[in-house]
């Protein structure tokens, strides 16, 4: 960690649980990492708006210092396609991990668990996402109820970043 982690500021208090963000380096690549569990709400309209607000996250920890490589990932309860991101995705040419048909819930309901970084993050490994299906390992078919209980109902994902690339600096 390059230095302490911090909440989000929420300067409009828009978010039911702001995001925590986190600066790091491993070997030439170092990142900003922003996680956050958006409200799922009675309906999409009661949780767009915390979508609505991530351009602004971005924006102020990629103008924060001289790291501009920001990472959000986290629970957005909205797939990667829906309106709510138009703001996100205009800046610096964001892209994200996860894509349909891919589904992130257990007993694949939904595409809600993602990864979101600027085209200029060229460390992070374009189609390197993986989705642990911890509960096609764990729980057999039929049991998917019991999975829910016992665990998150969302699977783990990642991303693979190649830390060895020189800096351009």
């Amino acid at each position: 960690m390059t230095e302490p982690p911090r909440l989000y500021a929420d300067p409009g208090d828009g978010f039911e649980r702001e995001p925590f963000c986190g600066s790091f380096k491993a070997g030439a690549f170092d990142w900003t990492l922003c996680t956050v569990h958006v409200l799922f709400g009675a309906n999409e309209a009661a949780r767009r708006p915390e979508i609505l607000l991530l351009d602004d996250v971005y924006r102020v920890e990629r103008d924060a210092g001289a790291e501009k490589d920001v990472i959000i990932c986290g629970d957005f309860n909205f797939g990667p396609d829906d309106a709510g991101w138009s703001e996100l995705k205009a800046e610096d040419g964001m892209k994200f991990a996860v894509d349909a048909p891919a589904k992130t819930t257990i007993a694949d309901k939904s595409l809600y668990d993602n990864c979101w970084w600027p085209t200029a993050a060229r460390e992070i490994v374009d189609g390197s996402v993986d989705i642990f299906e911890f509960d096609e390992l764990m729980y057999p078919p039929g049991s998917r109820k019991e999975a829910n209980r016992l665990t998150s109902d969302h699977r783990p994902i990642s991303i693979s970043a190649r830390i060895d690339l020189p800096d351009d600096d």
